[in-house]
């Protein structure tokens, strides 16, 4: 995802708030400073809360859609004014809606949506 009017000090308190949900286990992957930063979130474990489980049932190291939608609401928590660019939509505080980005995983036949491909269902 791509962040503009926000600081780098600012999109690690963001991480850091989510993390206090996730205990802990998501990181940055990549996070490339610029006019607009390049952010990548990913986990410490893939066996813990935050880790999003791919098509055919394998753990991943990517962060979940979860992970995901607690770090943007963090980031316009911070900063309200903040725009994110995820799956090419650019978005705000005011217009973000969380199921704009579960999107379909699958297919017609075997659908399953990006917020049910994850293990937080299995951590309080």
């Amino acid at each position: 995802m791509k962040i503009r009017n926000m600081s780098k000090e600012e999109i690690e308190q963001a991480l850091e708030e989510t993390n206090k949900k996730f205990n802990d286990n998501i990181i940055f992957k990549k996070l490339i400073e610029g006019k607009t930063f390049t952010v990548t979130l990913k986990v410490k474990d893939s066996r813990q809360k935050g880790s999003r489980i791919g098509s055919k049932g394998q753990r991943m190291c990517a962060a979940c859609w979860h992970a995901h939608n607690a770090f943007i609401k963090n980031i316009f928590k911070i900063k309200p004014d903040a725009i994110v660019i995820s799956l090419k939509h650019k978005i705000d505080k005011k217009t973000y809606d969380a199921d704009d980005f579960d999107i379909n995983m699958g297919n017609t036949s075997d659908p399953i949506r990006l917020s049910k491909m994850c293990n937080c269902k299995n951590f309080k």
